[in-house]
């Protein structure tokens, strides 16, 4: 490994202290390096608040000679919610600058790199890109494709089942790994569930018993319920007022229940239906125009078959529990499924990871 990629290392390592803060924005991380030393260093702490390069040039002599900058993405050049972070960087004679990856924001996408280079700067770019963007996977496939990116996670039986005959699900996985379900809603924009998860479980949603949870922000949650079905009494409508709540519905349901809920502070979001269900693919358009990068799905098996069948799941994340349920159960994909094996979708494992009893298993679609 050169000594590029071991600083920019460092900086990538750096970036992922803002997962789950950051978003719209991505994860950065940058290093200011003298002679093989660091002499400072930063990340997007959250969002609305200074940028790596901020952090890291933060209290440092622009008179200082003879040093490297290292950022793990090309910096902006743009007002936002901070000033351009190219501004600042221009104030340094830096002998030379690192930059992973290019930013794929329409505003950016190589623009402040030529800019650097226009004024006499020696920009190297493309150290550990793909590792950057495997780390900014969502803000790379959002800016992109213009919609959410979708991941699919599920807790299941070894034979691939999601609950007992009678709807019994508590708990199919250990309590080691329903963290990991928290984990996840904290790292993603929004959470998405059916109806049907709703009025079998009354769920909150919410991430909690997190580390540093008080820095970390609440999903969005994001309820598809075709026909307004949703209880008034459950825990969501009850604290819709304090964490953020959007119910996709289609355009003929209820109005007098519309109207209900949207004084207990919920966002009626009407969709076009499909097959007289709300069109899942609209839902994604909807949300990515409120700036929503990535979401998790954490429902039933109905709601994980329509969104599979629908083309919007990028990632999914299954964990095992090493137990049996039997029988002609709910399994963790409904629908109607392949008819023939040649139909059927296939994945791309990307990690397996034993978690003491239970195994998750990530693989892309």
């Amino acid at each position: 490994m050169s000594k590029e990629e071991i600083f920019m290392r460092k900086a990538i390592s750096l970036a992922e202290k803002g997962r789950g803060t950051v978003s719209p924005n991505p994860m950065v991380g940058a290093l200011v390096v003298k002679a093989g030393e660091i002499m400072s260093e930063g990340y997007h702490i959250a969002y609305g608040r200074g940028h790596a390069e901020v952090q890291a040039l933060n209290g440092l002599s622009k008179k200082v000679k003879g040093v490297d900058l290292y950022i793990t993405l090309e910096p902006c050049g743009h007002y936002g919610k901070t000033p351009p972070c190219l501004d600042l960087i221009k104030q340094y004679d830096f002998k030379n600058i690192f930059i992973g990856s290019k930013d794929p924001n329409p505003l950016m996408n190589g623009k402040s790199i030529s800019r650097l280079r226009r004024s006499g700067y020696k920009v190297t770019t493309g150290v550990l890109s793909s590792d950057i963007k495997k780390q900014n996977e969502s803000y790379f496939y959002y800016h992109k494709h213009k919609k959410p990116f979708v991941t699919m996670k599920a807790a299941v039986t070894l034979d691939g089942k999601i609950a007992t005959k009678k709807g019994d699900s508590k708990w199919i996985t250990s309590a080691a790994s329903r963290k990991i379900a928290h984990k996840l809603r904290s790292e993603n924009d929004a959470v998405m569930v059916g109806i049907g998860t709703i009025l079998a479980d009354d769920p909150l949603l919410t991430a909690r018993g997190l580390k540093n949870g008080s820095n970390r922000r609440q999903p969005v949650r994001v309820i598809i319920d075709t026909n307004l079905r949703m209880p008034l009494g459950g825990k969501i409508v009850k604290t819709a007022k304090k964490h953020q709540t959007i119910i996709a519905c289609s355009n003929s349901a209820n109005t007098t229940k519309a109207k209900k809920l949207e004084k207990e502070g919920i966002e009626l979001m009407r969709v076009p239906t499909k097959s007289k269900k709300v069109s899942l693919a609209q839902v994604m358009k909807i949300l990515a125009a409120k700036n929503i990068t990535s979401v998790l799905i954490e429902g039933g098996s109905s709601i994980n078959g329509s969104a599979l069948n629908a083309g919007i799941i990028n990632k999914m994340i299954l964990i095992y529990a090493p137990k049996v349920i039997g029988g002609d159960m709910i399994s963790v994909v409904g629908g109607n499924g392949a008819k023939m094996l040649k139909d059927a979708k296939n994945l791309k494992i990307s990690s397996v990871a034993y978690l003491n009893p239970d195994v998750m298993i990530e693989a892309y679609v």
